[in-house]
């Protein structure tokens, strides 16, 4: 590879790892986000956590399950993404090859999600590209 395509692919990965940092605050506020959302609702005479007993009509216990099932993934992913990250800025930063197959697996996952499909398509289209596959194969 050539000095300025080897510079190119360099700025290529040093971007990669910026956006997963900027993931990773992500899910930190993700997993905050959900405390708060789950305390509001502990303290809701009408929460999820109401969802036994009492006459509740179809409607209210559907929006009651909804929101418990919204708050159990959001807070799942959030916390997987706290995991997954680190070790995958490891990978990537000491050029692992299993560092940039599991940046491409977390990308992936996070393209159905609103708030990170720009990252999420920056991450596969730059890890995707020949440069920058052959930094992670010399090593």
């Amino acid at each position: 590879m050539d000095p300025a395509q080897r510079q190119t692919a360099e700025r290529q990965l040093l971007a990669v790892l910026v956006s997963l940092g900027i993931a990773l605050t992500l899910h930190l506020a993700g997993v905050g986000s959900t405390i708060l959302n789950l305390v509001r609702e502990a303290m809701d005479p009408n929460g999820i956590f109401t969802l036994v007993g009492g006459s509740l009509t179809d409607y209210e216990a559907g929006e009651r399950v909804g929101r418990a099932t919204a708050y159990f993934v959001a807070g799942a992913y959030s916390v997987l993404g706290l995991v997954w990250i680190p070790i995958t800025i490891y990978g990537v930063h000491t050029r692992k090859p299993w560092g940039r197959t599991s940046a491409l697996a977390y990308y992936a996952t996070t393209i159905p999600t609103c708030c990170c499909t720009v990252i999420g398509g920056y991450g596969l289209y730059a890890l995707m590209r020949a440069d920058v596959k052959q930094l992670f194969e010399e090593r």
